[in-house]
């Protein structure tokens, strides 16, 4: 259906008045059939980062994942369900004017269409601030649709629920409220783009299960309207009612101004869902690859905005552009629209000039489908054929680039009556008009209804089109990889979620702001990491920010957990804990910086004074620092425990087997004997135990498939004393080093 908006001026004020014209674009078993097929060749079938990422939840319950079937029959309902009620206001889109809506005149002084305004007002409930009906009677007047489709559906269209052309306790653009989204959600590009965040980052699992669905239903009818526009009275402001007072006017041959039922959706809605197969092969196997948005470039991607699935505009030598109603538009005539052929000429539809180009056959076809009330020929007929045009049949829309479908039917040619002539006299140069039968409605069928599956499949791939990869390292650096080659991603922060046991999601580490060119790879560092990790090992990565032209824009990727640790590589002195490191005094984790280090030094200390003044400190520099006693080596961590005792421990941030190896070496040149072990939580005996001698003593430590759950934690400890002889504060510097292995699992 189409909203219909009277503007008209008067002495107080300019009053807005709406009324509908039944517009239903391709029947609703026909739009749920493409549906279904587009999602069967867009990524959604094709790449496997995408659905087990998300959730969904019942009426289609698959385990609350978000599976091709389950996601197939989601938007294929949605689909269905845009033409309900008053879901299908606002259908149109007129491609040769702008993208307008589109117009229509009624007389009121016609009592057909006195009627048509009461059974509006009667079934609709459509009023405006006075209360009274919409119906005004007096001179003829021309109503204009408040929102053109692609105003509608790639909008905020909570928005137009704020319109005072309806009774505000209306839910009049609910959508899909027989189905488990809230009764207040409405159906555009926008919510399902908002769906797509709170799917990946809402923390409850039942949040993002109901995100997932209504992701998905708000998808679905979005394309539904890329579906209309491939019905040319769609992008050619061609009105049809197809109210059922519409459809009884028509069985007993009285016009209205809103137009009949649409014979061609009345034909499609047959033969569509009947040969669904034979239209996804076609739509799989045409000129364009569903997998990938087409014609994409380096610099220039085909589909920048998702406006340019409308209309993009044409540039010379191409008439006009890649949008799927300027397709149907300038190629394709429609029952009321057709040109009008004289004795020596022919007059297109002065709104809609193209298509222009005709010859005329005269042929003798049958249809593919019989259906009531369509004119099906009995012998031969005169014909109009031209060529239709395919912007993206060979590549992206620039010059030469394009497929061409030649002597295709757009029409057939309805002479007039000899006693029409013969009232007119014979002087009169005769005329004809150009109409449709069910043999043009086959012709237009079998390339308009592929090109709705592939656009449809391509407006998907474009939803999800932000790909990236990434890799995490222990010391919590993110490397991030923008996988498009046409679209660089700005103005976004990178952000890890991990789920708990229970399934609670929350954000892990810190982030930062990137941009990140196409196929180029950044890095941000997201320390401190939480342990213990999540327990599947991964992460999951969401960026939100621009990608390309196109703002609030998501890409998602999950990313495994570090499974190596190297205590030395991983050490930060920004916090403790650090990861599943900790620097302890005793078991307690350091809160202080040592004083007084030397440049290329930093660590941690106890904060208090010697001699309980325990420190773990690094050498950050490519060469040997000697302060005082102590002899620290590039790279290499030093304890020493002065009168207590000092350790770094490490916690296993997810259950699994692991292999632990390296060594504890005096790195005091002076030195004494004093014992260094390896804790497993609170246990009562060490894992393993050693003395370290003196300056340059190595005591090497391998523990393999070492089995620990997430949470244990390992304690690397450096004590004083000797063999029960007291030795403390009595140069104990300790190197230490330890790499840590999750084993394959």
């Amino acid at each position: 259906m189409v909203v219909r908006t009277l503007l008209k001026s008067g002495a107080a004020a300019v009053l807005s008045l709406t009324f509908v014209a039944s517009a239903l674009g391709y029947q609703q078993p026909a739009h749920q059939a493409m549906t279904v097929a587009a999602a069967g060749q867009s990524v959604l079938s094709t790449s496997s980062s995408i659905l087990p990422l998300l959730q969904c939840s019942s009426p289609y319950p698959d385990n609350n994942a978000c599976s091709l079937a389950y996601v197939q029959g989601a938007m294929g309902q949605a689909a269905y369900d845009e033409d309900d009620g008053k879901r299908g206001l606002a259908h149109f889109f007129d491609a040769q004017n702008g993208g307008a809506p589109g117009s229509i005149a009624l007389n009121m002084f016609n009592p057909l269409d006195a009627q048509i305004c009461a059974y509006l007002h009667q079934n609709f409930d459509l009023i405006y601030t006075s209360k009274s009906s919409i119906c005004i009677y007096g001179t003829p007047v021309t109503f204009t649709s408040k929102a053109s489709s692609e105003d509608w559906i790639l909008s905020d269209s909570s928005l137009w629920q704020l319109s005072p052309f309806f009774h505000p306790d209306l839910p009049l653009f609910n959508c899909d409220t027989e189905n488990p989204v809230p009764s207040d959600a409405y159906c555009d590009y926008v919510l399902a783009k908002s769906q797509l965040v709170l799917a990946l980052t809402a923390p409850s699992p039942l949040a993002r299960q109901l995100a997932g669905t209504t992701l998905f239903f708000n998808l679905g009818h979005v394309l539904h309207h890329i579906q209309d526009q491939a019905q040319p009275q769609h992008v050619r402001n061609d009105s049809h009612c197809d109210f059922p007072i519409c459809q009884t006017f028509a069985q007993v041959g009285l016009p209205n101004a809103l137009g009949a039922p649409s014979a061609y959706e009345a034909y499609t809605g047959v033969a569509v869902p009947a040969s669904i197969a034979l239209f996804t092969q076609l739509a799989a196997n045409g000129p364009m690859p569903l997998n990938v948005l087409p014609g994409a470039t380096s610099s220039t991607p085909t589909f920048a905005l998702p406006t340019d699935f409308w209309s993009t505009g044409g540039t010379p030598p191409n008439l006009f552009g890649i949008g799927m109603s300027e397709f149907a538009s300038y190629n394709f005539l429609s029952v009321g629209t057709g040109p009008t052929i004289g004795k020596n000429s022919l007059t297109p539809d002065p709104a809609h000039p193209q298509p222009s180009q005709f010859s005329q056959v005269l042929e003798e076809h049958v249809c593919t489908a019989t259906v009531a009330g369509i004119p099906a020929p009995s012998g031969p007929e005169l014909y109009l054929t031209g060529s239709v045009i395919d912007q993206l049949g060979a590549g992206p829309a620039t010059s030469g680039s394009y497929q061409s479908y030649s002597n295709v039917l757009l029409g057939t040619i309805s002479a007039p009556s000899l006693s029409e002539l013969a009232t007119r006299g014979l002087s009169t140069n005769p005329h004809w008009t150009a109409t449709q039968n069910c043999v043009t409605y086959d012709r237009a069928m079998y390339l308009l209804v592929p090109q709705a599956i592939r656009y449809s499949a391509w407006f998907i791939d474009f939803m999800f089109r932000g790909s990236i990869s990434a890799t995490l390292t222990a010391d919590g650096t993110l490397s991030i990889t923008n996988n498009s080659q046409s679209e660089t991603l700005t103005g976004g922060y990178p952000q890890l979620y991990a789920d708990d046991g229970s399934g609670v999601r929350s954000p892990a580490g810190g982030t930062c702001a990137v941009d990140i060119p196409p196929g180029a790879t950044v890095t941000c560092v997201v320390a401190p990491l939480p342990a213990p990790a999540p327990p599947s090992g991964n992460y999951l990565l969401v960026y939100t920010g621009t990608l390309g032209q196109e703002a609030q824009q998501v890409a998602y990727t999950s990313v495994a957990a570090p499974k190596s640790w190297d205590a030395n590589a991983d050490f930060s002195v920004n916090s403790n804990p650090n990861g599943p490191w900790t620097y302890l005094e005793d078991r307690t984790a350091m809160q202080a910086h040592p004083t007084s280090l030397p440049p290329g030094l930093e660590g941690w200390s106890s904060g208090l004074p010697v001699p309980d003044a325990m420190v773990i400190i690094k050498n950050i520099t490519n060469s040997t620092i000697t302060q005082s006693t102590r002899v620290l080596v590039p790279g290499l961590l030093v304890l020493d425990p002065e009168a207590d005792v000092v350790a770094v421990s490490f916690t296993a941030p997810m259950a699994g087997t692991y292999n632990v190896q390296g060594k504890f070496t005096g790195a005091d040149s002076v030195g004494n004997p004093h014992p260094v072990e390896i804790w497993l939580n609170a246990q009562p005996d060490p894992l393993w135990d050693a003395d370290v001698l003196g300056p340059g003593d190595a005591e090497s430590f391998t523990l393999l498939s070492l089995t620990l759950s997430a949470g244990d934690t390992l304690y690397f400890q450096v004590d004083t004393g000797f063999e029960g002889v007291a030795c403390t504060y009595c140069y104990l510097s300790t190197g230490f080093d330890a790499t840590i292995t999750l084993a394959p699992q």
